[in-house]
């Protein structure tokens, strides 16, 4: 085995159960995930407390509101704009009850939506 795909290998390593009883293999615990990861180190964000539940369909993690709403996990988009830049705001289109206010607020400021985004939701 190639030392590029023995080092894959050992980076999805770990296994993790959502709080929906999900089984997922997942990423290990990095440099990044000091800072904020929704699996390791979630920040203090508004829906720290909801659970988690991964989207296989769309790729991304929610959190589940008191309602029943999926709202995509601010530490999961932090970590899809921080890698592929404003062009994945889309990952954050969902059918909002209000419960996520306020938990995507430093992300706009750090990683504007350009033009494109407004248009392709509006």
């Amino acid at each position: 085995m190639s030392d590029v795909v023995e080092r894959i290998n050992d980076y999805l390593s770990q296994h993790w159960v959502d709080d929906t009883g999900q089984k997922l293999t997942i990423h290990s615990e990095s440099l990044y995930c000091l800072t904020r990861c929704c699996i390791h180190n979630p920040s203090d964000h508004p829906m720290r407390d909801f659970p988690r539940h991964w989207r296989g369909d769309k790729g991304i993690m929610e959190r589940i509101c008191p309602h029943g709403v999926g709202h995509p996990d601010p530490d999961d988009l932090a970590f899809k704009l921080y890698m592929r830049g404003p062009r994945v705001w889309h990952h954050s289109v969902h059918g909002c009850d209000g419960c996520c206010k306020g938990s995507y607020d430093d992300l706009r400021e750090a990683y504007p939506p350009d033009e494109d985004y407004y248009a392709e939701v509006s």
